[in-house]
């Protein structure tokens, strides 16, 4: 009778694939979905180890140290309740669908699928999945952007036009990217274009450290080009030529310092460019001059 009675105790303490299982908060079909985490549960069971044992057997095992808690978790849930896997990735396809189109970013449903996925069995956080919708952006020239991509382009264009720099499409599409994955900010932007802008204008340098703009500094060009070419200020590309050639300066001879133009010699590089000579204040202004060498000749009075 004793031995009989041993016997039923030993069957009541031996743990059993679901009890075991039971203790981490698996499923036991999870255990017997990946070939390692099978054998080593039939040895717990078999070999009747306490949890400690199991519990160091487990976190020495390659998959948990080949997974993050994330992962194992999801693995966990895909083997117990695969029908709750496919309705959390809806869910978050549909989620990233609306992103990606507020963000301008064009996706194959298979791609974006996995990024669900992966977004959830990795466990990323919100930063992470915008970089991994971001990594799907491609730049598309003249036009081509759209959503926040088109926001964006607008920005790096906007800075680097009150620089007075020029971007490669690279450039452009390299920033607008930053822009897109949070790496960037208006304000890395911006102190790019004005690290760019002290090389290319180092007359302007003082002011540029100060947080001016190359389009606020030229303003008096730029005012002074509007009126004598009769152009709307706004419209003034600080790229022209002639603008250009005043704000970048020649050396000074005796101290090589690069100095701006004054207004002055400005005035008189824009008078002597061939636009110049088809506008009204042009016509006026040979008129004018006309008018004082008759009289000065004495064929006026």
């Amino acid at each position: 009778m004793a031995s009989s009675a041993t016997t039923a105790t030993n069957q009541d303490t031996k743990l059993n694939l679901d009890e075991l299982a039971s203790q981490y908060g698996y499923a036991a079909t999870f255990f017997n979905s990946d070939p390692e985490l099978k054998q080593l549960i039939n040895d717990a069971v078999t070999n009747q180890w306490s949890a400690d044992q199991f519990k160091a057997k487990l976190t020495a095992s390659n998959w948990y140290r080949s997974r993050s808690d994330a992962l194992k978790q999801w693995q966990e849930l895909n083997a117990r309740d695969p029908a709750e896997v496919q309705n959390r990735i809806n869910t978050k396809l549909a989620d990233l669908t609306d992103q990606a189109s507020q963000l301008g970013i064009t996706i194959a449903p298979d791609r974006l699928k996995q990024i669900a996925t992966d977004a959830l069995s990795m466990g990323w956080s919100d930063n992470m999945v915008q970089d991994a919708l971001a990594k799907e952006w491609q730049y598309k020239p003249n036009g081509g952007t759209s959503g926040g991509a088109a926001a964006n382009e607008d920005k790096v264009r906007q800075a680097a036009g009150d620089f007075g720099v020029t971007v490669s499409d690279s450039q452009v599409a390299s920033l607008v990217g930053g822009l897109l994955s949070g790496k960037y900010n208006q304000d890395n932007i911006d102190s790019y274009m004005r690290d760019m802008a002290m090389s290319k204008y180092p007359g302007m340098k003082q002011y540029l450290q100060q947080g001016m703009t190359v389009r606020q500094v030229a303003s008096p060009y730029t005012q002074s080009y509007s009126q004598l070419l009769e152009v709307n200020p706004d419209t003034v590309n600080l790229t022209d030529p002639i603008i250009q050639k005043a704000l970048q300066g020649t050396p000074d001879p005796k101290t090589g310092t690069q100095n701006m133009q004054s207004v002055y010699q400005f005035e008189q590089s824009v008078r002597n460019d061939p636009r110049w000579l088809q506008t009204n204040n042009a016509h006026q202004s040979m008129e004018t001059t006309a008018l004082q060498i008759a009289k000065d000749f004495g064929f006026h009075s």
